[in-house]
């Protein structure tokens, strides 16, 4: 007995080991096919698992497949992806859904950021000696520290002159150098070494400054990520000068990260207003202030043609939800809101997934906001410019003509406030 208890249990026979192999597989092909079907997965949940399912992509893997194996020439695999998605995208019919490459994502992307690579300056080309100069120095960046000033001629980088160099190229130069760079600069007749090291600082996109004892001015020129940062320190070094009323310039300010047209707007209008709305196919979603922050001062917005999108969202929050006073030209009427899916490493579609409405429940796609005091060109104040066959001349009346467009709305909304 004790011989065939020994024996039962040195190990199993044939047939339990065929077994155990069998169990043992089946348990481990459902749990793969479970890992599987959970971890591939596309961005908004959807499994690979029934994308293969789709009898529409099903068609569309035939389509891509007879392609590649019986076209009677070689095909570009990665082109023939990119035009099928540009085909999704035109079908839409949606000017703001789009596939944006590698360059384009990357344009974007570098439009947005709050951050870059510099020393904290401007520059501009003198039209009559083509000497390039320092045309603003940025508050808190190296430049300042080191003592650059407006009106500065820059000669040379590290003792190479720039005769001859563009703004992009200086730019270029102080950027490629992680180290200290010596910029030699003109001043005054005099000739200075500026040593700067260049880093990490806010892409400026603000400009503020006191028009007189009470009226603060805020132009904001795109709303990047860092948008929000920069408007919040202008309105407090304004109201420390003393500001009672504000002038925000939202000319020709074409949008950007709406969060940040959405934490700006929340910095006036008080808690539980409305900020604005998102209709979809699945309904509206409002969104309520829900910060503690406000303010009760006069405000009065300039806005353009070339007021969209987010700069929209804030002038229609101002105007309805604080009751600023909006003046200029109606502006452009982008109501719809987009959102970025990567499709690889380096490209992404951006697809409209709402259409947004101002606190008073009006949609201003393809309408734009109308201004409570309308200041526009005269007829025949612009003239009129040909492509490809304007003169030097006819530009610079055209743009001197704009230039005091542009004056007339400002003065407007210095009259309002006064």
């Amino acid at each position: 007995m004790t011989n065939k208890f020994i024996n039962k249990n040195k190990g199993f026979n044939l047939i339990e080991i065929v077994i155990i192999i069998l169990v043992t597989g089946i348990s481990s092909a459902l749990a793969t096919g479970i890992i599987v079907g959970n971890s591939y997965k596309t961005d908004n949940g959807t499994s690979y698992s029934e994308l293969i399912n789709d009898d529409n992509l099903k068609m569309f893997l035939n389509s891509y497949s007879s392609i590649l194996s019986d076209y009677y020439e070689n095909v570009n695999k990665d082109e023939l992806i990119t035009s099928a998605i540009d085909g999704m995208m035109s079908y839409l019919g949606d000017n703001y859904s789009v596939y944006m490459d590698e360059n384009a994502t990357s344009d974007l992307a570098n439009e947005l950021a709050g951050e870059y690579v510099g020393i904290g300056i401007a520059m501009q080309v003198d039209e009559e000696t083509k000497e390039i100069t320092v045309a603003k120095v940025y508050d808190e960046t190296p430049a300042e520290e080191v003592g650059f000033k407006v009106g500065d001629i820059i000669i040379n980088i590290n003792g190479d002159s720039v005769e001859n160099s563009s703004i992009d190229d200086i730019s270029k130069l102080i950027k490629d150098d992680s180290q200290n760079v010596c910029i030699g600069v003109l001043r005054d007749g005099k000739e200075l070494e500026l040593n700067v090291t260049a880093r990490k600082i806010l892409k400026p996109v603000v400009d503020y400054y006191m028009i007189d004892d009470k009226i603060g001015y805020i132009y904001l020129d795109v709303f990047n990520s860092s948008a929000y940062v920069q408007v919040k320190k202008a309105i407090d070094n304004l109201e420390k000068s003393g500001m009672e009323s504000l002038i925000f310039d939202l000319r020709d300010n074409t949008g950007g990260v709406l969060e940040e047209a959405v934490d700006i707007a929340s910095m006036f209008i008080g808690k539980g207003k409305i900020l604005y709305s998102l209709e979809d196919k699945n309904g509206r979603d409002t969104k309520y202030d829900e910060t503690d922050e406000m303010k009760n001062y006069f405000v009065v917005v300039l806005i353009n043609s070339g007021s969209a999108s987010a700069a929209e969202i804030l002038a229609g929050a101002l105007k309805d939800s604080y009751g600023a006073v909006l003046v200029g030209e109606t502006s452009f009427g982008k109501g719809k809101v987009q959102q970025t899916k990567k499709v690889d490493g380096n490209s992404m579609i951006k697809f409209t997934s709402a259409k947004w409405l101002r606190p008073n429940g009006e949609c201003v796609d393809g309408i734009g906001i109308t201004p409570d005091y309308e200041v526009k060109a005269l007829d025949g104040e612009l003239p009129i410019l040909e492509n490809g066959q304007n003169s030097e001349e006819a530009i610079e009346a055209y743009y001197q003509a704009l230039s005091n467009v542009y004056k007339r709305q400002l003065d407007k909304a210095i009259e309002l406030l006064k």
